[in-house]
């Protein structure tokens, strides 16, 4: 998500980026006392009382806003959707500072290149100014972020206490990856959207220190595409399962999940009506992700 500025240009431009990876919501409302109108664009949609005037609306990833402050002191709103039969635009920092000069996007490839060397200027000039940074020893954190941690730790372990604690346990214990089970759960009764990253890593290992030592825990990783097993999620996935094996005795399984294009393609328009939103091809990648996880289907 992007809101950008450029000085003296009285416009501020705002979009998220085309797959959709960061969200970002807008509402336009009034100030009554002000007597004037407002605009308020966040990345999520934060509870605001009535007097707000309005209502959080998700912006698509398919183009730019723009508010330019008018001489008279209103303010015009426009949305730009993108145009697929446009050329390639320059880097955005010199796109939104034409934009914020002129009326339509710059055809002019010398002038989009003046302005790109100009953004450069002032950014390098910018960062000369700033002071260095000071050299912070991270082996030995202050009391403050020590405490800081450990509400954090406890925040985190309370919210997966509550999703993990207490489901029914399951009887039989085939499936699962890598002990010749059936591909299924089998007698998991907790299963963890697995890629092996820092997220999914962290999730799991609060799990195993929530649940019974004898309750195995099934980390599924979904993998799209011809040559599922070179995905780095997969890759990273299998690296996790050894580092979470040195770490608990816990009987831990990785559910291997392959989905090829046509498969997927096969599931798109069933996927498409369960999810919500659906905009985005983020949209659609986690939430194809979840879906195939939750069967809890795979090698």
């Amino acid at each position: 998500a992007l809101p950008c500025g450029p000085a003296g240009s009285r416009t501020l431009w705002y979009g998220r980026d085309g797959l959709g990876r960061r969200s970002l919501v807008r509402m336009e409302g009034a100030d009554a006392a002000a007597g004037c109108s407002t605009l308020r664009l966040c990345s999520v949609a934060v509870p605001l009382p009535a007097s707000a005037g309005g209502e959080w609306e998700e912006l698509p990833a398919c183009g730019i806003g723009c508010v330019r402050l008018l001489p008279d002191g209103t303010a015009s709103h426009l949305w730009l959707p993108r145009r697929a039969s446009l050329p390639p635009p320059p880097p955005a920092a010199a796109t939104l500072l034409a934009l914020s000069q002129r009326e339509t996007p710059p055809t002019d490839t010398a002038a989009a290149e003046a302005a790109e060397a100009a953004v450069e200027a002032a950014l390098e000039a910018a960062a000369a100014e700033e002071e260095p940074a000071a050299v912070v020893d991270v082996s030995a954190p202050t009391n403050g972020a020590s405490s800081a941690a450990a509400a954090l730790l406890a925040a985190l372990s309370a919210a997966v206490r509550r999703r993990v604690c207490g489901v029914p346990a399951l009887a039989g214990g085939g499936g699962g990856g890598g002990d010749g089970g059936d591909g299924g759960c089998g007698g998991a009764a907790v299963g963890i959207l697995f890629s092996g990253g820092i997220d999914s890593m962290v999730l799991a290992r609060l799990a195993d220190l929530e649940l019974p030592p004898g309750q195995p825990i099934d980390l599924l990783t979904v993998a799209f595409g011809a040559s599922p097993d070179e995905a780095p999620d997969r890759l990273t996935a299998r690296n996790g399962l050894s580092e979470l094996s040195s770490l608990s005795a816990r009987r831990w399984r990785l559910v291997e999940v392959d989905v090829s294009f046509p498969m997927l393609q096969r599931r798109r328009e069933q996927l498409e009506a369960l999810l919500a939103p659906a905009r985005t091809v983020m949209d659609l990648n986690i939430g194809a992700a979840l879906w195939f996880a939750a069967r809890g289907v795979g090698r």
